[in-house]
């Protein structure tokens, strides 16, 4: 049977051997762009090992031309995470003076309504000022160490965009191992239509590989040009070849039950008819991890796992079709969420007789105790999608006085399990929630909550009240008086470059008119 049907059979072990030591190894332009993803030892890694294979390294030219025309803004986007994680410090701290400010207060004022003499008075109210103080000191020298070890972090993990800019070190590297011989020549205009003709046909019905990125690419034709091209090239030069790549959709895969089977036997079957060559592909850390059995590299298990949460991070983003991702949506983390059923049950019961106890309270003090724990059950119950937890505790908060800062982390964790669900209209509802307490308080998070608000209204299709909530933040951010904080500096970036990318034009910095 595998002699009729060999496309069904995965490589054996000294098959696999042959793709490695023998075959050419093409690589997609999502695993080039994954050099800007790592840091420069483990990049140092990679490129070794594509030094290895240089003789038989090859790249297709559309791959060639989808690197050039995304690794800045490849680049771009890894230092956007990075200036939002060095933003970090920043609103947390001012979350928690917020928070002890509000408390303090708060106790400060109800300690004195039960004293009568104003000596007293005046002395317990100024060991709140004092205790305020001292948290205010303390939050303020932790922030400055943390933004000193996110700043080391970033020089080590990171390349700047201005120098992938001016003189881009990944590009140098590649340029060193990839020529005229080892790239794909640019198809004539005549090659180049009929190709993306065959392809439109093959994505609508469905024939791999690329039918997928119809749903989320404006020309969802590159994965079939790179595979006619990769035909070519094995019809050519007779060579098996091994592909790396770190599209895992289905267009490429087969799956069952979430698990990654191998390529797609269709796939398999084309190659061997048109070309007459086995075909394998991998991703980029299956083929460093085979590349040290197979080639005598030395890829560590560190770099390793950090390619692989690189693709599957990029991956969740592509499915999710997430306009932009954000990395500072939390700034409170309040405690592990990778609880067991039973312990997320005590957590349920908990906010049960939490709930009981409020029933009829209106005395907010007597749930001064909870709020700690309903901050866990926020984590918790986000980290499981359940948003009908997430809206008992919201309710709980509003009931108990728990502080805007606790309410707004709850609205948005509401919204950021809606957003994974892919229920943008009802997460802009929570949104709209947290973005107004937030202004209304005149917390640092505004810029950053209406932000979030604008992409869910515009990925729910009200792009006009989209653009009316980033015109007001970009507008507020450009009018405060302290815009040169790094806070508000790296929002004004995240925001200017969602209004680009959006609408197509950059916002302008006067006259303020969409």
């Amino acid at each position: 049977m595998k002699t009729i049907l060999n496309e069904w059979y995965g490589p054996s072990s000294d098959e696999l051997a042959e793709f490695y030591k023998n075959g050419t190894i093409a690589l997609d332009a999502n695993v080039l762009l994954s050099l800007y993803r790592v840091n420069g030892a483990q990049r140092n890694q990679i490129l070794e090992v594509l030094g290895k294979i240089a003789d038989r390294l090859w790249i297709p030219y559309q791959v060639a031309y989808e690197y050039q025309r995304n690794r800045l803004s490849v680049a771009w986007s890894v230092n956007a995470d990075f200036d939002a994680i060095e933003t970090m410090p920043e609103a947390v701290m001012q979350s928690v003076i917020e928070s002890a400010r509000a408390s303090l207060g708060e106790y400060s004022s109800k300690a004195g309504k039960r004293v009568r003499d104003r000596e007293i008075r005046n002395t317990i109210q100024r060991q709140f000022e004092d205790a305020q103080s001292d948290l205010i000191a303390l939050a303020e020298k932790h922030q400055s160490k943390m933004k000193d070890e996110f700043k080391s972090i970033r020089s080590t993990h990171t390349i700047g965009f201005d120098d992938v800019k001016n003189n881009d070190p990944v590009r140098d590297a590649l340029d060193s191992l990839i020529d005229e011989s080892n790239t794909g020549r640019p198809p004539s205009a005549e090659v180049e239509s009929a190709r993306r003709a065959d392809a439109k046909t093959r994505i609508e019905n469905e024939v791999p590989p690329g039918y997928m990125d119809v749903k989320n690419k404006p020309d969802p034709s590159g994965d079939c040009l790179i595979w006619f091209e990769l035909i070519e090239h094995a019809k050519t030069t007779k060579r098996r070849i091994l592909f790396v790549t770190d599209d895992v959709k289905e267009d490429f895969y087969i799956k069952v039950h979430g698990r990654t089977i191998g390529p797609r036997s269709e796939m398999i079957a084309e190659m061997a008819k048109e070309a007459g060559q086995p075909y394998h592909q991998t991703t980029l850390d299956g083929f460093l991890r085979s590349a040290n059995a197979f080639l005598d590299a030395e890829v560590t298990e560190e770099t390793i796992s950090t390619v692989r949460s690189a693709r599957e991070y990029t991956n969740r983003v592509e499915i999710s079709n997430a306009v932009l991702a954000d990395a500072m949506e939390s700034p409170i983390s309040y405690a592990p969420t990778d609880l067991t059923s039973v312990e997320y049950d005590v957590f349920l019961a908990l906010i049960r007789d939490i709930e009981s106890r409020a029933e009829g309270n209106s005395d907010a003090s007597m749930g001064v105790p909870a709020l700690g724990l309903l901050g866990s059950a926020t984590a918790a119950a986000e980290s499981r999608g359940d948003v009908e937890t997430l809206e008992r505790v919201l309710e709980l908060h509003t009931r108990l006085g728990a502080s805007s800062s606790a309410i707004i982390n709850t609205q948005v964790s509401i919204a950021r399990v809606l957003l994974r669900e892919k229920r943008p209209v009802d997460a802009s509802i929570y949104l709209e929630g947290a973005y107004a307490n937030a202004r209304r308080t005149q917390s640092m998070r505004r810029f950053d909550l209406g932000r979030q608000l604008a992409e869910a209204l515009i990925q729910s299709g009200r792009l006009e009240a989209g653009r009316r909530v980033l015109t007001d933040v970009l507008v507020e951010i450009d009018s405060a008086a302290d815009g040169k904080g790094s806070l508000i500096t790296g929002e004004r970036r995240r925001s200017g470059e969602l209004y680009r990318n959006i609408f197509g034009k950059e916002f302008p910095t006067s006259g303020h008119s969409g």
